[in-house]
């Protein structure tokens, strides 16, 4: 196998990834979605929140996290939500991207007219690519996000727990 042929296997590799990983965070990110902002459960709620872009997801998470007066929630809801960003924002890199070899290196870069006029060096008369290791860094952050997930989510069944405790007292 040529060393092409090795960096296009672990381009592949790297991408489809990312690409799981991406889908894991948003299927988590529907849950948490749901958790926080304390939706009804329903046997079409998530099916229903799926539905909704992940970057409006995301938003919805940061308007709810402004409104938390706990500096430490507000703080880590909001980090949650832009670790998401960073990872969806690699994912799209990567699938929208052609891939291409740079000194016997695999690299990304897009040919869409507006994202090349936009990464075009003007003198070397190149465009932006972005190598697998920053694609692999994002893969590791998404690792990272999943767990802080799974805390947030720990976090507000406890809180769900407690408002539920409280309206049955009252």
């Amino acid at each position: 196998m040529t060393s092409e042929e090795e960096e296009t296997k672990r381009a592949c590799a790297v991408v489809g990834e990312l690409i799981l990983i991406t889908s894991a965070l948003d299927n988590q990110l529907n849950q948490v979605c749901i958790s926080v902002l304390a939706l009804a459960d329903s046997p079409m709620l998530e099916p229903l929140v799926a539905s909704i872009d992940s970057a409006r997801k995301v938003e919805l998470l940061k308007a709810y996290a402004s409104k938390i007066t706990s500096a430490a929630w507000k703080k880590g809801l909001k980090d949650h939500a832009e670790a998401v960003e960073v990872v969806n924002r690699a994912r799209n890199v990567a699938a929208h991207s052609t891939l291409s070899f740079q000194d016997g290196r695999a690299a990304l870069h897009s040919i869409a007219a507006a994202k090349l006029f936009k990464s075009i060096d003007l003198k070397t008369k190149t465009t932006e690519r972005i190598d697998l290791s920053e694609l692999e860094k994002a893969i590791r952050k998404g690792e990272a996000t999943l767990a802080s997930g799974v805390n947030l989510l720990e976090n507000f069944k406890r809180i769900a727990a407690e408002r539920e405790r409280a309206e049955n007292r009252g």
